[in-house]
């Protein structure tokens, strides 16, 4: 049980998400669903009654309403109720009990599926299929073991990351063998067939597999990175992380016991390690952010409203050995709100704008198109064509912005698609003389 928790607590496809927050609440929707567990077994150890099901069902479904993450996870409540109601002695039949808890996870999902469907329309992702292909399957589990081999393929030698991960595998130590000692007693109390490996096993499979199956559904593409990639594990890495416990604490010999918990000690401490080791990409993704926003105060110190900047090739981020550990700018509805605050006014728009060479086919709709019309780019389709004459075009020139007099057909290094247009035109005379640049990136930077 405690190695599990420190596992949950540290596995990088887990771990690596508490740096940025999503409206997605992945972990909001994990505590809610957590919750409606323990209530989901205070009820199998208390009174089995139908109108104790209301609570657990009704906090499920605040889970699962908040974030798809923890959808599929009702079915999974079983495993973990089981056991209560056989050591909480025989109060109802087995039969009895089945079938109420049953008809409570069966009522609970049908609540979901009618309410997202029928009142949410859906959501916002759509489900392209109900059996996902072999190949997304197995990129899943690739990718899976590439996040959890991670910590230890590259060790990090910054005194900081070390300063905080030896307490942490000095607590788990200390934690773990004390465990060990208190197990053995309860072990001799406990022979059912429900504290078997095999049945913990099953349970830490049922999650990981339950976890990830709502993203299978929807189709997502796995991608490895230490920024949001991971979430698509972000339920699926507690049932990982009982059966990586499982694994190191399942041998009956004492010291096989004992080398296989001090292997998962070291463990813990290389993973709290590279836990901490992953501020270092934040922090210099903050100092880029804050050297290109100086950069583009400088180039517009203040704007008119109705303005709508292009910002070309300024969706970036902190790369180590080819993978994504901090985010400078990369939402794209966040873009146009972090400029509204940036010049405190409603009525300004911007969108990110792409090099070809970055965007080399269309498939999530980076490319931008031009006609005479106006111009529609990534993340712009709420609005009418955008106005020729409202725009102001940037591009990321290392951390600096540089304000670009055009983008044409002949330049034809922006992925845009050009109907029936030739060129696009910075407008100065949307650019404002007056402001207090310092304060600003004083009040924007966030450190």
């Amino acid at each position: 049980m405690v190695l599990a928790v420190f596992f949950a607590f540290l596995l990088t496809p887990l771990s690596n998400l508490i740096y940025m927050f999503h409206t997605d609440n992945s972990r909001l929707s994990m505590l809610l669903f957590w919750t409606a567990l323990l209530a989901f077994q205070h009820w199998a150890g208390a009174s089995k009654s139908w109108l104790g099901l209301m609570l657990p069902v009704i906090l499920y479904l605040a889970a699962s309403w908040t974030y798809e993450n923890a959808t599929f996870l009702i079915f999974a409540v079983p495993f973990f109720v089981w056991p209560i109601h056989l050591n909480r002695g025989q109060s109802m039949s087995d039969r009895s009990f089945a079938l109420r808890l049953g008809v409570g996870i069966t009522a609970a999902f049908t609540a979901f599926v009618l309410v997202r469907f029928g009142f949410f329309g859906g959501g916002a992702v759509g489900h392209r299929s109900l059996m996902p292909s072999f190949n997304l399957i197995s990129s899943y589990v690739y990718n899976l073991m590439l996040y959890t081999a991670a910590p230890f393929r590259e060790i990090s030698w910054n005194p900081a990351a070390w300063v905080w991960a030896c307490p942490v595998a000095l607590l788990a130590a200390a934690l773990v063998f004390k465990a060990s000692r208190d197990d053995s007693l309860v072990t001799q109390r406990l022979t059912d067939w429900t504290q078997s490996p095999l049945y913990i096993a099953a349970l830490g499979m049922a999650i990981l597999v339950l976890g990830m199956l709502p993203y299978l559904l929807a189709g997502y593409n796995p991608s490895m990175g230490f920024t949001s990639q991971s979430r698509v594990y972000s339920s699926a890495t507690f049932g990982l992380a009982i059966l990586v416990a499982l694994l190191f604490s399942a041998s009956k010999d004492k010291l096989i016991l004992f080398g296989t918990k001090v292997i998962a000690i070291v463990m813990i401490g290389l993973m709290a390690v590279f836990l901490a080791d992953l501020r270092n990409g934040w922090q210099e993704a903050a100092a880029r952010r804050e050297k290109l926003l100086a950069s583009l105060l400088r180039q517009v110190p203040n704007v008119k409203p109705g303005s709508t900047f292009l910002l070309m090739d300024v969706q970036s981020y902190v790369s180590k050995g080819g993978m994504d550990r901090g985010v400078v700018f990369q939402g794209v509805d966040g873009i146009g709100e972090f400029v509204r605050m940036l010049y405190g006014k409603k009525d300004l728009y911007a969108y990110f704008l792409y090099s070809k060479n970055q965007v080399k086919t269309n498939t999530e709709g980076e490319w931008a198109t031009v006609s005479p019309a106006g111009l529609t780019a990534r993340g712009s389709a709420v609005r009418p064509p955008i106005p020729l004459n409202s725009l102001l075009i940037l591009k990321r020139d290392g951390i600096n912005l540089v304000l670009l007099d055009r983008l044409s057909t002949e330049d034809g290094s922006a992925a845009i698609k050009w109907n029936g247009a030739q060129s696009i035109h910075s407008s100065p005379d949307l650019i404002l003389k007056t402001s207090d640049s310092k304060g600003i990136v004083d009040r924007m930077s966030i450190r």
